[in-house]
């Protein structure tokens, strides 16, 4: 049974012998938001010896100088470790900036943090990784601190520590490399789950999700998720898949992913579907490429009725079919609107389909759309494109004839598509060849058509056009989580180190991608070339602390007061000028008098 719960917020830690181990140990409670039940968790924190002497372990050395104080040891144990522990970590404590006046007075840059932070904020974030944390505001520091590092100074952890010597920041214990290890080895998968949950509840009504993955190349050997797979970064690297999930209207990253090399696309819907559901994104439509199209896929996401928008390949029979009945001699389609903005012709129209049920029996599909865009200067080039492979496959065929080269069928069907290769009887040389009507005929047939599906989506062709072209903005996000967050490659060597990079580099997606957003969408964009110039010129505000004294921040000036104004945050009392500088209007001209 678990102990009472103290009325002065004091945990008391009590002794819990599992088999032959002994543990120091708490009981929190926790009570479930929706059914109000009460459930209570044992947490360690070290080991006892059986001369009940404590001994600290990893989350204890974790844990926030807050967290500890409410651990209420028992009187008759021995816990002169926590004494050692916390003398040890004062000494590896960052020493006096520039200038000291007494004491460990500090003065170090904060104006780029400070920026984070407020976004940290406003975005929700910050809250809710205090609860995903039970309120340990010493992890949520720390992992703050690991996700603006990477993306305020373009370096890896290897310079954390020298970086809190004259950066202030959210984090007030030393990170030295062997307390990011540990801290990056005590994120777990519940913690990855939660922040989930908590992030699906502030999504918007209309919003939309972008769904993609994005090869890494990795430095370890000892992943299990690494693979060869197709590495577009051209690296001589076996590789891992990122799945990350984009809300097309809060511009912010919602969801992510570890999936191995190797896997294709059309392979993660299943296991996408289920862990969304489980996170508590249900009912909001999913924006997929042709990557994920497959019948499988299209079946899945019918029978379990999400909404989604998914570009296919004009190939596929179900959309071959169609096409082939319009009429586009005289240039352009029949029933199709012409779009003066993206300069082609579109038509939307259901489409009838019927799916296999689990237990044996077929359901008629309802709300499925068939949205065909028509370009003729597409077409135009791909009828050219046919001609050239054509005669470079028909030249290629003849020379590997005429030299007798020894060839397979495998590779004669892949290397030339559109002819039809007789081999000899043994298999092994091209004996003939002719041009394959059918397959030219079909490549004919699709050319200059792009195909969407969407399902229980209101809206009509040039609305999803709309919608699925939003989609560059997550290839975006790809670019900007290999640049600006130093993540092209993977530096963990251990499951549990990289499980939580993964967590810390989704935040500092989120928090990078609304300052993006801030950027693009208001008057900074005039100001500064890039997002990352604003972190520049917000750096210079300094944090000075003295000891036994408020700590003071710099004065904002210029650009840095624009900054502020575009974001809505409120500059600290006493650092916003007295006075800005009014534009002088033009001096009117004053008539002559005769």
């Amino acid at each position: 049974m678990a102990r009472p719960v103290r009325s002065d917020g004091k945990e008391p830690v009590s002794l819990h012998v599992d088999k032959t181990y002994r543990y120091a140990s708490t009981q929190p409670m926790r009570t479930d938001e929706k059914t109000g039940k009460r459930t209570f968790t044992r947490v360690h924190w070290g080991t006892v010896s059986k001369d009940l002497v404590f001994t600290p372990n990893d989350r204890f050395k974790l844990a926030s100088a807050e967290q500890r104080a409410r651990l209420v040891f028992p009187p008759e144990w021995d816990i002169s470790a926590i004494d050692r522990l916390e003398e040890m970590e004062r000494s590896q404590k960052p020493g006096p900036g520039r200038p000291s006046y007494e004491g460990v007075d500090v003065n170090r840059l904060y104006g780029d943090i400070w920026l984070l932070e407020h976004i940290c904020r406003v975005t929700g974030l910050h809250a809710d990784l205090l609860k995903v944390f039970e309120g340990d505001q010493g992890m949520v520091n720390d992992l703050l601190t690991l996700a603006f590092f990477p993306y305020v100074t373009n370096f890896t952890y290897y310079r954390v520590q020298r970086w809190q010597r004259i950066c202030k920041a959210p984090s007030q214990r030393t990170l030295s490399s062997e307390a990011i290890t540990l801290f990056l080895q005590s994120l777990t998968e519940q913690h990855r789950m939660d922040l989930f949950r908590l992030r699906a509840k502030r999504l918007g009504k209309q919003e939309l999700l972008a769904v993609d993955s994005t090869p890494r190349s990795c430095y370890g050997t000892s992943l299990t998720s690494i693979r060869w797979g197709k590495n577009k970064e051209g690296d001589h690297l076996r590789q891992v898949n990122d799945l990350v999930v984009y809300g097309l209207e809060s511009h912010i990253p919602v969801y992510y992913r570890q999936l191995p090399g190797n896997t294709p696309d059309t392979r993660t819907v299943d296991v996408l579907v289920r862990e969304l559901e489980h996170a508590g994104f249900t009912g909001t439509p999913l924006v997929l490429d042709r990557g994920y199209a497959s019948a499988a896929s299209l079946e899945l996401l019918m029978r379990k009725s999400i909404p989604f928008i998914m570009c296919t390949k004009v190939s596929w029979s179900l959309i071959s079919g169609e096409i082939g009945e319009l009429d586009v001699s005289s240039g352009k389609p029949e029933g199709f609107i012409v779009d003066s903005r993206y300069r082609l012709y579109h038509r939307q129209q259901p489409l009838g389909y019927t799916v296999k049920l689990n237990g044996g029996g077929k359901r008629s599909i309802k709300g499925l759309k068939l949205n065909l865009y028509y370009d003729p200067q597409r077409r135009g080039d791909d009828l050219m494109q046919l001609d050239i492979d054509l005669m470079h496959q028909g030249q290629e065929l003849q020379q590997i004839m005429e030299q007798q080269l020894e060839v397979s069928k495998k590779e004669v069907n892949r290397w030339f598509p559109y002819y039809s290769v007789t081999l000899d009887a043994c298999g092994k040389y091209i004996s003939g060849y002719q041009q394959n009507e059918q397959t030219i005929s079909d490549a004919l047939k699709c050319s200059g058509f792009i195909a969407i599906l969407s399902y229980n989506v209101t809206g009509d062709s040039k609305q999803v056009w709309d919608w699925y072209h939003l989609r560059d903005e997550q290839e975006k996000l790809f670019s900007q989580l290999k640049t600006q967050m130093v993540s092209r490659r993977i530096r963990s060597w251990s499951e549990e180190g990289y499980e939580g990079r993964l967590l810390v580099l989704f935040v500092a997606l989120t928090v990078s991608s609304y300052l993006k957003q801030v950027w693009k969408s208001t008057s900074l964009r005039e100001q500064f070339s890039t997002s990352l110039e604003i972190l520049d010129e917000m750096r210079s505000i300094r944090c000075i602390e003295h000891t036994r004294r408020a700590k003071k921040i710099t004065p904002f000036v210029g650009k840095q007061v624009d900054i502020c104004e575009a974001f809505g945050f409120e500059i600290p009392a006493g650092c916003a000028p007295s006075s800005r500088t009014k534009k002088q209007k033009p001096a009117s001209r004053l008539k002559r008098k005769d």
